[in-house]
């Protein structure tokens, strides 16, 4: 590899830290709507085929499992359906 190749490539340490990140936003801990905590965590069961999302509060919910949908995506539909069972 030439050496201007290499100026231009990202440190390691730097790719680590960004993956990091993206894993915190993707699997949670999340807000809970119902103790507005950072308690809410999502459990994706892919050889069951169950979705459940629980709190330290007490809160428990159960989703349809969708194979597209990341861990935000059913959170964001877990608030979806939390916002249409108050109304």
């Amino acid at each position: 590899m030439s050496p201007r190749k290499d100026r231009y490539r990202v440190p390691e340490w730097r790719v680590k830290l960004f993956k990091d990140e993206s894993k915190k936003i993707l699997f949670g801990p999340y807000i809970c709507p119902k103790c507005n905590q950072d308690n809410l965590k999502i459990k994706v069961d892919k050889e069951k085929k169950e979705v459940t999302v629980t709190c330290d509060c007490g809160l428990e919910h159960s989703l349809k499992y969708i194979p597209s949908y990341d861990p935000v995506d059913y959170y964001n539909k877990f608030i979806d359906e939390c916002h249409h069972s108050s109304d």
